[in-house]
């Protein structure tokens, strides 16, 4: 039962983040050399390298999208925002050691920051480790509640319920 509740939020998880559109053919090939020079400007505010991983996203070149967030991150480093979509995109590529890596980080920069821990935990949880899992579902339940978050505090809640307890046999 907790099985087929963790794949079931899973599913609704990735159908969240949706799959990325594929570049469009009859788009020229000297837009998509512009759109990388672009991205490689290092004159861009994190803004600005977050908004042009996001139509690397939509244009399926998921390698300039990390290289765009990377940027971002690299401008910014107290900016959670870039980590968040960084590590959604390691997710969307089952990445999931690269993401945890990422939501860890996110985590110890906004420390308060409930969707950080969510997804820190959902990947954990898609990694096998649901001790640690388990703890991060904890901490995002915690900080939803205190916000009043009541969407996301359901949200958090179901996850926690579906992560296999570590106490229990598998």
């Amino acid at each position: 039962m907790r099985k087929s509740l963790l794949i079931m939020m899973i599913v609704a998880i990735f159908a969240g983040c949706g799959e990325a559109k594929k570049a469009d053919n009859a788009q020229p090939s000297s837009m998509m050399k512009d759109k990388k020079m672009m991205a490689q400007q290092s004159s861009q505010s994190p803004r600005e390298e977050i908004a042009a991983g996001m139509q690397f996203l939509r244009d399926g070149d998921l390698k300039m999208a990390i290289k765009s967030f990377d940027e971002a991150i690299r401008e910014n480093p107290r900016d959670v925002e870039g980590y968040l979509i960084l590590g959604q995109t390691y997710m969307h590529l089952k990445d999931y050691n690269r993401a945890i890596d990422t939501f860890i980080v996110a985590t110890r920069v906004a420390p308060d920051n409930g969707q950080a821990h969510y997804l820190l935990a959902t990947n954990l949880g898609l990694a096998g480790n649901y001790p640690m899992a388990r703890l991060q579902a904890q901490k995002c339940v915690e900080i939803f509640r205190k916000n009043k978050d009541e969407e996301n505090f359901k949200r958090s809640v179901a996850l926690l319920q579906g992560l296999p307890d570590s106490s229990a046999k598998q």
